[in-house]
């Protein structure tokens, strides 16, 4: 007669401990996505369409745009946050006592970075073939997607705390 199989072994809920680790990823990533706008902007898309006199530059029925310049400090905006998310993850990391002042600071950075990477898209009427515009995606879906995750750990760590658990 053989045993019956085990019962699989329900995964743990994420708990509001390991929010200081995803604040580094999401800090880095961000880092990541403004450094690679700002020193190669090709990667993520053209610039700006040509116009002439107000009127749009077509050349064999195609709209031309001109290469997206390189170094523009704005493109900058992704890591400015990301590297306040990542030291919110540092310091809470490196100071349990601080982790909840420091992880509110980082989804107060992730509010900050889902507004303003909407600026671009908006200032662009959202073309998707402008670097800008997809960085400025990039870095309002990171930071809301970091942002829901924030205040899914504040709400859990609300439930520990009223349940008795020390995290």
């Amino acid at each position: 007669m053989s045993m019956p199989p085990a019962a699989p072994t329900p995964t743990p809920a994420p708990t509001a401990s390991t929010m200081p680790t995803m604040a580094v990823i999401f800090g880095i990533t961000l880092i990541a996505v403004g450094v690679f706008a700002y020193i190669e902007p090709g990667l993520f898309g053209t610039g700006k369409v040509l116009t002439n006199n107000g009127q749009i530059v077509v050349n064999d029925g195609m709209i031309l745009r001109e290469p997206p310049a390189a170094g523009a400090v704005t493109s900058l905006a992704p890591a400015a946050i990301g590297a306040i998310i990542l030291l919110a993850g540092i310091v809470s990391i490196a100071s349990p006592d601080s982790r909840k002042h420091a992880m509110h600071a980082a989804a107060m950075a992730a509010l900050l970075g889902t507004i303003g990477g909407l600026v671009p898209v908006y200032m662009r009427q959202n073309d998707t073939l402008e670097a800008a515009v997809v960085v400025g995606w990039m870095m309002t879906l990171c930071s809301l997607f970091f942002l829901a995750l924030c205040v899914n750990s504040f709400i859990l760590a609300r439930k520990e705390k009223e349940a008795g658990v020390v995290a």
